[in-house]
């Protein structure tokens, strides 16, 4: 796989060139320093994905030759759904290039009762959120998209079907010690991450009714990125890997 990947909607026609646009060319030619032939990856967000030579065209312009666009399955995503009750603005960016990364599906940014973004705020930051995954997809070389929906209360969150996936909910009130995720071979698990200031006992009540189990990450106080980091980590490994 090439290590320059480029998010381009399709079709991709082998023989055509696909112009990039100009902020894409303009991070080609001057941050990245492509230079003409270089083997180049496109895909489409939807886990399809085409080779390509990197052609200039002048000094700010630039596309992608179409080689070959084979059928693709991306197998880099695995069953893995997030709520993360909304963090400070740079701590959700880190999250959603490190969900991006470990191929998280989907991700439900909540507005919960601690949130410190205000709602308004929050309620506006789709486009840039979606700049940010796409970005890490080309980073990662990720082919299909990262879901992320709409911020909201975090009772439409647990209103939604979340199937046979196993339920956790991780609280720093609960008691502190390693307990089975009981995650079954392929199952698909959906993970909660509270805010800065931790979830409400309320909130916990409202989980637990939605069955969520609850479970602790140990003794000490994790950042919000430590901590989605080290859940996403360790779901993927249960995933994979049944009766631990």
């Amino acid at each position: 796989m090439s290590d320059v990947n480029i998010h381009l909607p399709q079709p991709w026609i082998p023989g055509q060139l696909v112009p990039l646009p100009p902020e894409k060319a303009h991070h080609a030619l001057h941050v990245q320093r492509l230079a003409a032939g270089v083997t180049v990856r496109l895909f489409d967000g939807q886990g399809n994905t085409a080779a390509g030579v990197f052609e200039p065209i002048g000094k700010r312009d630039a596309g992608v030759r179409v080689t070959d666009a084979p059928p693709s399955v991306e197998t880099s995503v695995h069953a893995l759904e997030l709520i993360l009750a909304l963090p400070r603005h740079e701590t959700m960016d880190t999250v959603i290039r490190q969900a991006c990364e470990l191929g998280v599906a989907r991700l439900h940014p909540v507005i919960s009762e601690r949130t410190i973004v205000p709602t308004r705020v929050a309620k506006q930051k789709a486009p840039h959120w979606n700049k940010v995954m796409i970005a890490a997809c080309e980073q990662s070389g990720r082919a299909t998209f990262l879901g992320i929906e709409p911020a909201c209360p975090l009772d439409e969150v647990l209103a939604r079907d979340f199937g046979q996936a196993r339920r956790l909910f991780f609280w720093e009130e609960a008691p502190a010690g390693y307990a089975p995720w009981n995650i079954s071979l392929g199952q698909p698990v959906v993970a909660a991450v509270g805010p800065e200031g931790g979830w409400s006992a309320t909130e916990a009540a409202a989980f637990a009714a939605a069955g969520f189990v609850t479970h602790s990450l140990g003794n000490l106080i994790l950042r919000v990125d430590t901590a989605v980091t080290t859940i996403m980590a360790i779901a993927i490994h249960h995933h994979r890997t049944p009766g631990l």
